[in-house]
């Protein structure tokens, strides 16, 4: 829908390229936007959304390389309006694309397993989800409460460089009770 409403604006572009004089003397003959728009809209056989697309079209947009642009962009849009027709209408074809996408998204996010599997005694196997504890790496860090109740973890050796009223030393993992004493 996107790639055909475009197909549409520039469908209007190259009508106003084409007849760019008339197109002009026209628009600078409208005493208002509104009636410039009526008459191009009538005169080139145009939507309103094409006439005012042609309204707002900016001065530079008229030299022979930005004409080419216009034209060239007209043709991608074309074509891939083509192709995205052609999938639609293909279930085969959707679902290698959907496969293709899937295959992409595997390259660039897929990691390691991170459920462990464990078989009891017998058939039976239970799906275990590693916990926090065991994903995230112990770390040494310092745990400082302010004076005003705030409470931050910093990381590394050194202490803190906030003004802690409390500092403690601990890791990553360790569980941390405060109480308001």
């Amino acid at each position: 829908a996107r790639a055909r409403h475009r197909a549409h604006i520039l469908e209007g572009l190259r009508v106003a390229l084409k007849n760019l004089d008339e197109v002009i003397q026209l628009i600078r003959n409208a005493p208002d936007a509104e009636q410039a728009r009526t008459r191009l809209m009538k005169r080139f056989k145009l939507s309103e959304i094409q006439a005012q697309a042609i309204l707002d079209m900016q001065l530079r947009r008229l030299a022979s390389l930005e004409r080419k642009k216009i034209e060239e962009e007209y043709r991608e849009v074309t074509a891939q309006i083509k192709a995205l027709e052609s999938l639609l209408g293909s279930t085969r074809k959707i679902r290698l694309a959907v496969k293709e996408e899937l295959v992409k998204i595997k390259e660039q996010y897929g990691d390691r397993r991170r459920t462990q599997i464990v078989t009891l005694e017998g058939e039976k196997t239970i799906h275990q989800f590693l916990t926090a504890d065991e994903v995230a790496p112990a770390d040494k860090v310092w745990v400082g409460v302010t004076a005003d109740g705030k409470i931050a973890r910093t990381p590394g050796e050194g202490l803190p460089r906030f003004p802690a009223r409390h500092c403690l030393r601990a890791s990553t993992r360790a569980v941390l009770i405060l109480a308001n004493a």
